[in-house]
């Protein structure tokens, strides 16, 4: 687990940039940073690979990565939007406090109309995609 956290923290710092308003979008290769990851984790390439790989299939399913560029081989954010939400995600996951909900939120009964709210509301997104 330490590995993985340790993954997330450093690709954190190596997402390609995207400008809030304007044109620019910047991109990295896999390979690239494969190589940035490898250098500075000491990881092996192999769970490089794999957690690189588990991203890459989440964000294209969330629609996160422009897919053209995927393709090629490069990580580019679709939109300033996407890249929020990559990082917040990668935040929460390499942050030993950080969590979606709080501890016993999804069993509180108290919740139960939130909870199928932001189901519906999931689902919804997931049909029309």
């Amino acid at each position: 687990m330490e590995q993985i956290v340790k993954l997330l923290q450093n690709i954190l710092l190596n997402l390609p940039l995207i400008a809030e308003e304007g044109e620019y979008k910047d991109k990295i290769s896999r390979n690239e940073l494969c190589g940035i990851l490898k250098e500075q984790t000491l990881v092996s390439n192999d769970a490089i690979q794999v957690v690189l790989g588990i991203l890459e299939l989440q964000w294209s399913k969330a629609g996160l990565l422009d897919l053209l560029e995927l393709k090629s081989g490069n990580w580019q954010f679709i939109s300033f939007p996407a890249s929020l939400v990559a990082r917040s995600w990668l935040e929460v996951m390499s942050d030993k406090d950080g969590y979606w909900f709080p501890a016993g939120w999804w069993a509180d009964q108290a919740n139960s109309e939130t909870h199928r709210k932001n189901i519906t509301e999931l689902e919804k997104l997931r049909i029309k995609g």
